[in-house]
């Protein structure tokens, strides 16, 4: 997992991500995120609200690491939703979670078929 962290903070350090579930929202609905990133710790129902979002956008999500990780990775505080905006980065995190998923027991992957 380590490395899917360092992944996002490197997406966070040029400029790539979105956090908050407001602006996550915007970003879904306007095509700009190519993937969601959620923490294990969210809501049910913001949980439920972003993944419908996604599903509708096709846009991939995955459900990573409590808040408080997913806060630390990118240099700020609690977050429970991350929307990476270019697509490299968005296959590169995708393709370490596929790679590590086995080690891994709180990654949970959501595809949409395009």
């Amino acid at each position: 997992m380590e490395r899917i962290l360092q992944l996002i903070g490197l997406a966070k350090r040029a400029g790539k991500i979105t956090a908050g579930t407001e602006l996550v929202e915007k970003e879904i609905s306007r095509g700009r995120a190519k993937l969601l990133i959620l923490a294990t710790d969210i809501s049910p129902e913001v949980k439920k609200n972003l993944l419908y979002i996604c599903e509708k956008a096709q846009i991939a999500s995955i459900i990573l690491c409590d808040k408080i990780t997913l806060g630390l990775c990118i240099g700020k505080g609690q977050r429970v939703a991350l929307a990476i905006q270019d697509r490299g980065f968005a296959d590169a995190i995708m393709k370490e979670v596929r790679k590590s998923n086995g080690g891994l027991n709180t990654v949970e992957v959501v595809e949409w078929q395009k």
